[in-house]
This record gives C-alpha cells, sequence and structure tokens, in this order.
C-alpha cells in the first residue's frame, strides 16, 4: 500500500457519487471508535517496585496495546480512504518503537543509544500523526497516538 510520507498530512478532499464525503463517513465511525478507546484507556500501570524503568517498561507496553487496539477497531471500518489507511498504518508502525522502548527499558539500562534514537524520532512522528488525524476528522485518534506523555517527549 502505498501511502503520503508521514510528515504530509493529507487533506480530506475525496467524496461519493451524491456529494457526502467519503471521508466524513469513515470519519465519523473512526472518531465514535476511538473516542470510545480513548475515554476508556485509564492510566499506564505502576510497577509494584516502584523502579523507574519498571514502570516505564509498563508504560511503553500499556502504550502498545493502547495503539493496537486502536488499529484493530478503526481497521474493519467502512469506506475507507488511501489516507485514512495510511493513518492507520501509522498508528501500527508507532506500536513498534513502544515494543522497542519497553524491551530497553525492561533491562534497566543506564544508558542505551537507540533510545535515544527512538526518543528522537518519535515526536515527529507523533505529531505528524495528529496531523493526519486533524485533517481526516478524527481528532481523538490522533490524541490517543500521543499516549498520556509520561513516555516520549
Amino acid at each position: 500500500m502505498n501511502s503520503p510520507p508521514l510528515s504530509q498530512a493529507p487533506e480530506a478532499t475525496s467524496s461519493d457519487p451524491d456529494g457526502f464525503s467519503s471521508v466524513s463517513g469513515w470519519a465519523a465511525s473512526a472518531e465514535e471508535a476511538c473516542m470510545s478507546i480513548y475515554q476508556t484507556r485509564g492510566s499506564a500501570p505502576w510497577a509494584s517496585s516502584r523502579d523507574y524503568h519498571d514502570n516505564m517498561t509498563l508504560y511503553f507496553m500499556w502504550f502498545r496495546d493502547l495503539l493496537s487496539r486502536t488499529v484493530d477497531a478503526l481497521t474493519p471500518i467502512g469506506g475507507s480512504t488511501p489516507e485514512s489507511d495510511a493513518l492507520i498504518q501509522d498508528m501500527a508502525h508507532l506500536s513498534e518503537p513502544a515494543n522497542e522502548e519497553a524491551g530497553i527499558e525492561s533491562k534497566h539500562y543506564l544508558y542505551n543509544q537507540r533510545q535515544d534514537e527512538i526518543d528522537a524520532e518519535v515526536p515527529q512522528v507523533e505529531a505528524a500523526i495528529r496531523s493526519r488525524a486533524d485533517a481526516l476528522g478524527v481528532p481523538t485518534c490522533g490524541e490517543i497516538a500521543i499516549g498520556n506523555s509520561e513516555g516520549w517527549g
């Protein structure tokens, strides 16, 4: 599937023969799904050890699972466009660095170069997802993609 780069949020311009935006039909269902997930997401759990690395491991696992739930909810919605498919794909890809960060944190490293690379890259990805979500009319989906700012940023 060819999709625009993350840095280029699309304009929602697709329409059906009746003059209704096909994105808006998808967007209404997608925003409803994201709102349901957002309202029930809770907070990342805290480690009983109260150890920073253990807490961050749990945060990144929670965030990865939150993204997976969102992708699973958005994927079957009918009326998608290449732009909405790209949003879903971008959210799925964002779970990869979350999973990687969880693995790094679980090892209790004092310093890890890869973690620095991820920490520098992810805010740009999150901003691009948020911009794409706003352009598609699904701002709550964009909010999900930034987690709750405990981990990155």
